[in-house]
């Protein structure tokens, strides 16, 4: 389960996910009048209607205390190469800000991340090549909490970390390629240009 603050006055968002409550001690304390904490929920995707587009939007449900992710149909329209690519540019940066999840394991995706960790990665490759590697590595998660781990884990995770935005990476590519291709705004309006599968 994933959770998140929302500012009932400012009627946004606050901070980032995290997973689980936020405690102190083991305890959820009192937040300030204006800050509620929600549970992250997604909204089955429903059946795409004919000529019509599904769009996502997250929205605060404070009835049912959930930050939700809801699915609305749009008649289809004309889309230009522009449009399309600045919607790729939007949907891969919500991406990489939701980060990695890797078991209970949550990092953050920006760039200072992904450089941060490839040069542990060769730090720890390093220590090892002249026997110095330790038995754990501690490092930071999404929420800035530090988390110790047994560096062989580490290493392994850091390589799956990799994969994951390799991944998104090559849809972004994949995504643009298509838009480029298209023929016609009319064409170009029928691309899923989500980044749901990674």
């Amino acid at each position: 389960m994933k959770t998140t603050f929302y500012n009932i006055i400012k009627k946004e968002r606050v901070g980032e996910y995290r997973i689980g409550y936020y405690t102190v001690d083991g305890k959820r304390p009192a937040l300030p009048p204006d800050i509620v904490e929600l549970e992250v929920i997604q909204d089955p995707q429903p059946p795409q209607q004919q000529n019509t587009l599904l769009l996502t939007q997250w929205v605060a449900d404070l009835e049912n205390m959930l930050w939700r992710l809801v699915w609305t149909q749009t008649p289809k329209t004309k889309k230009t190469i522009d449009e399309c690519l600045g919607e790729i540019e939007n949907n891969y940066q919500a991406r990489v800000d939701a980060g990695a999840v890797m078991g209970d394991v949550h990092l953050k995706m920006a760039d200072s991340d992904r450089s941060a960790f490839t040069q542990l990665l060769t730090l720890l490759n390093e220590a090892e090549r002249f026997g110095q590697l330790p038995t754990e590595t501690t490092i930071s998660d999404y929420n800035s909490n530090t988390i110790t781990l047994p560096t062989m884990q580490l290493r392994l995770l850091i390589i799956q970390y990799g994969l994951i935005y390799q991944s998104i990476w090559s849809k972004r590519v994949q995504l643009t390629k298509l838009v480029e291709a298209a023929q016609s705004d009319e064409d170009r309006m029928n691309l899923d240009l989500s980044f749901d599968s990674v």
